[in-house]
């Protein structure tokens, strides 16, 4: 999950600099070491900008809850540098034509902060999920086992469900929830659900009532978890597990 976004920071960061090869060229621009400031505005503005990113990523370590917004700040604060420098350069320095380089790092930034966005925020159900892990084909389904693990940690119950309604009313009601992607730390301290296929998928899927991992990819809940809440009200044959 993390590794697409990664993916795609390495796409943008190759294109960008292409892009930027060509322009250089062609107009032959003749590179200024970037980090020099042009006038004391820039200097003060750069450094401000460099201490934000310091703090929101000492944040990220320190609040998992914020870890997505802090992310995007960070992101957000290199748009920010990059726009500035572009202006910078253009009010300043315009004949050196420094400005062009700095204007595609710029919109290279932008593309990566609103696929940052995409990323993080954009919804889909668990329906839709699943389709990346490949299909779960429920008629080959003959048995699935939950794990309850209480509140505590330190006991846990199993029930095995074998009836073709009760299996497809929890698979109706997974299939709907929605989520969207999450790459902080989890931490939960009601119950959680760990849900084992018989047949017809590869699928190891854990319910929390915030979070849902398919396969140990986390996705945070983003509506009502109403899988969770079936599973809390249930009335299954919940035995201690051995």
């Amino acid at each position: 999950m993390l590794t697409s976004f990664i993916m795609f920071g390495f796409i943008v960061y190759i294109i960008t600099n292409l892009i930027s090869f060509y322009i250089r060229n062609k107009f032959q621009i003749q590179s200024i070491n970037p980090h020099t400031p042009i006038n004391k505005t820039d200097k003060w503005v750069e450094r401000i900008v460099l201490i934000l990113m310091i703090i929101c990523l000492i944040c990220t370590f320190m609040y998992d809850d914020y870890f997505d917004l802090l992310g995007l700040s960070i992101i957000a604060l290199i748009v920010f540098s990059n726009g500035f420098d572009t202006y910078m350069e253009y009010k300043h320095q315009k004949k050196q034509r420094e400005y062009l380089l700095k204007s595609v790092s710029f919109l290279g930034s932008i593309v990566l902060f609103l696929g940052a966005l995409y990323f993080l925020y954009h919804t889909s159900t668990l329906e839709e999920v699943f389709v990346k892990y490949g299909n779960l084909d429920y008629e080959k389904i003959s048995e699935l086992e939950i794990i309850k693990r209480k509140e505590d940690a330190l006991d846990s119950e199993k029930a095995i469900i074998t009836d073709k309604q009760t299996m497809e009313q929890i698979f109706s009601e997974m299939e709907k929830v929605e989520v969207r992607n999450w790459i902080g730390e989890v931490e939960e301290d009601n119950n959680e659900y760990h849900l084992l296929m018989g047949q017809g998928g590869l699928f190891f899927i854990e319910i929390y009532e915030e979070f849902i991992s398919v396969d140990f990819d986390y996705y945070k809940v983003t509506g009502e978890n109403n899988i969770y809440n079936l599973l809390e009200e249930s009335n299954l044959d919940w035995k201690s597990e051995e």
